[in-house]
């Protein structure tokens, strides 16, 4: 496991009562309790078709173990997950199963993160002004965001949208 994904992980470790020593195989991770639909397979296909090579894409909310990981094959270095609620059995198995992952303990609605190529959502409450703030702040110029399903927000204050139907809004490029 690289020192950047120890690093990750560190600040998770307390508030699981759990160590790094833990067993790093211990089964396989099942995300969030919520089962894969045919429409959310889908959804995640056409994330993984619009992130096809991109360096740094970010997935925000509560991630789906086969949706993940068909976005996770797609990017073209490293996909991070922001969930706090994953544990630590569902951590060990995702960096050992599929290294191209990272996972983050960070609250979006209180800071952006560095800049990524991507960000998505994927079958999430629309997104708050302030999220949508701290998303196009966490995007480089060109960057792209992906939610799908299409939720009501406020998109244009924020980014230029460059697509919206019933399965998707796709912006580009953050509005600065």
């Amino acid at each position: 496991m690289s020192a950047r994904r120890l690093a990750c992980l560190a600040p998770l470790l307390p508030a699981l009562g759990q160590s790094l020593s833990d067993s790093p195989r211990a089964g396989l991770p099942a995300l969030s309790g919520h089962a894969v639909t045919p429409e959310s397979e889908a959804r995640y296909a056409a994330v993984a078709e619009r992130v096809l090579g991109l360096p740094w894409v970010l997935e925000v909310g509560c991630p789906d173990l086969d949706g993940t990981r068909r976005v996770s094959e797609s990017v073209g270095d490293t996909l991070t997950v922001l969930d706090p609620r994953l544990t630590l059995k569902q951590i060990n198995g995702f960096l050992w199963r599929w290294p191209k992952m990272e996972l983050k303990e960070h609250d979006l609605l209180e800071a952006p993160l560095p800049t990524y190529d991507a960000v998505y959502q994927v079958d999430q409450p629309a997104p708050s002004a302030q999220l949508l703030t701290h998303i196009a702040a966490s995007l480089g110029p060109a960057g792209l965001y992906v939610l799908t399903p299409p939720r009501p927000a406020p998109y244009a204050q924020y980014f230029h949208v460059v697509e919206e139907t019933d399965a998707a809004v796709v912006c580009r490029g953050p509005r600065r």
